[in-house]
């Protein structure tokens, strides 16, 4: 396995076991996971595709994960100016003073 795939593996696995493994005991993803690494071993084009498809699979739990704690941190129900100002803090960005305020 060359070392850029083993990068992704390594990462993948260490997500896959502490979002699925450690959490329901069950070993069936990251079993998975190693038999189509293992798989690919030999052949450019299956190793091409393993390391693209890792490498998505991978952002998406990353993703989903940050998803997830935005989700919660802003799920409260907030007043429509409250919410509006504090995406815009969020992003970087402060709403202008108003004259009503």
């Amino acid at each position: 396995m060359n070392s850029q795939l083993q990068s992704v593996y390594r990462q993948l696995q260490k997500q896959v076991i502490s979002k699925y493994t450690s959490v329901n005991g069950n070993k069936l993803w990251e079993n998975t996971l190693t038999e189509l690494f293992r798989d690919a071993e030999g052949d450019q084009q299956k190793i091409n595709l393993c390391k693209k498809n890792a490498t998505d699979t991978l952002t998406f739990i990353e993703n989903r994960s940050k998803y997830s704690e935005l989700i919660k941190k802003y799920s409260r129900k907030l007043e429509r100016g409250e919410q509006i100002k504090r995406t815009a803090n969020y992003v970087g960005l402060e709403l202008p003073k108003s004259s009503n305020h």
